[in-house]
């Protein structure tokens, strides 16, 4: 009986009794795994930030690294252009240097030197010729016998005033130098020149030469006009034409800033949108040709904040000038008041005006004595009381 208690309690206290090596082991695994699973998750949670950082980054640059990719497959011979300051907020006065005395063109640039920032020179005749002898130009005709740029006997006949225009020229920039004051180019391009030819290939060449020579000689800017007529159909083909001659003319004119003008018809079709901002990624900045039929300097004021009213918004989101192209003075001061009035930054003449300064002027009745001077006069209305009357433009 006392042998069967012992074997018992020998039973009961050791029997059972398990080892505590699987236990520090199972206690070993879940803390591995727990270490594991927490530097997963560490390196996981890095991997997180660090890809939120890189998309953060692309959205701040405004697209534009995404724009080049895009643009660069679609338009293989295209260079991307940066905004600049310098391009922005010029206010461009005309200066007509042919058959004008040198120091009639300095005269003039110092007194437009306190209401302008930058003059405007068109280089380019209505003949469709240079107004100056270009040297490097010449020199190209001779190396390439197959261009003819204009009449030999014409070329001999105006040598004179040519020369005499380069050096009025000369004189406009280095005044407009000395001043601080920004140089444009008005520079028309041949309507052929986006075509297909052997001609047009010499034609771009040769806009090349002249564009770089401008820029040797002084010239901050170029714009280019005449590539996109009034009905000209915007189509992706005709935008590859464009953009590939921008970057033919920087092969010889990389440092010289170049605007493309196109004519207010362009901006107003809806379907011009996407036309319009690729353009505007590959040239420096866009001029938009503000003119008008109007008759008195009231309605050019009203023609044209109504035409531009709607393109409001593109004006500083793109950088476009407004080109004012007329040669009436007062329909240009007119037209120079709308665009501000609309907060347009940048404007430039293409006629010589000397005070840029015009107010809406309706005419007002004025009352006779009879006359109920509490009464509203109808007459009296002012560019508000036009636009609240149903005549605004809607974007």
């Amino acid at each position: 009986m006392r042998r069967r208690r012992l074997i018992r309690s020998a039973y009961r206290s050791g029997a059972k009794k398990k080892s505590i090596k699987p236990i520090l082991i199972r206690v070993a695994f879940v803390l591995v795994l727990a270490a594991v699973t927490a530097g997963v998750a560490l390196l996981l949670g890095s991997y997180l930030d660090s890809k939120a950082s890189v998309a953060e980054s692309l959205l701040e640059t405004d697209q534009k690294n995404e724009a080049v990719t895009e643009k660069g497959e679609l338009f293989p011979d295209g260079v991307y252009s940066e905004s600049d300051i310098k391009k922005k907020n010029v206010c461009a006065a005309h200066i007509d240097v042919v058959g004008v005395r040198e120091d009639a063109v300095e005269e003039s640039i110092r007194a437009l030197g306190d209401v302008y920032n930058a003059i405007s020179v068109n280089v380019v005749s209505p003949s469709g010729s240079l107004i100056y002898l270009s040297e490097a130009l010449m020199d190209y005709v001779r190396l390439d016998g197959g261009l003819v740029i204009r009449p030999a006997e014409e070329a001999e006949e105006d040598a004179e005033s040519l020369g005499d225009a380069l050096e009025e020229i000369k004189t406009a920039l280095s005044v407009a130098g000395e001043l601080g004051m920004r140089k444009s180019a008005v520079y028309s391009v041949s309507p052929h020149v986006l075509e297909d030819s052997t001609a047009a290939d010499h034609e771009r060449v040769a806009d090349g030469i002249v564009i770089g020579e401008m820029y040797n000689m002084g010239f901050d800017e170029v714009i280019l006009t005449s590539l996109v007529g009034e009905e000209e159909e915007i189509s992706t083909e005709l935008l590859k034409k464009l953009v590939s001659y921008l970057a033919s003319l920087r092969k010889r004119s990389a440092k010289i800033d170049i605007g493309v003008l196109l004519p207010a018809s362009v901006y107003l079709v809806p379907q011009s949108g996407g036309f319009i901002k690729t353009l505007s990624e590959y040239a420096d900045f866009l001029a938009i040709s503000v003119g008008t039929d109007a008759e008195t300097a009231d309605e050019a004021y009203s023609s044209a904040y109504d035409n531009c009213h709607s393109l409001k918004g593109n004006f500083s989101v793109y950088n476009i000038r407004g080109m004012i192209e007329t040669e009436d003075v007062e329909i240009a001061q007119a037209v120079y008041a709308a665009l501000k009035d609309l907060s347009v930054s940048s404007v430039q003449f293409s006629t010589y005006v000397a005070e840029p300064s015009y107010a809406p002027q309706i005419p007002v009745t004025t009352p006779d004595d009879t006359e109920d001077l509490g009464k509203e006069n109808e007459n009296a209305v002012n560019k508000e009381d036009y636009l609240n009357n149903g005549n605004e433009t809607q974007p």
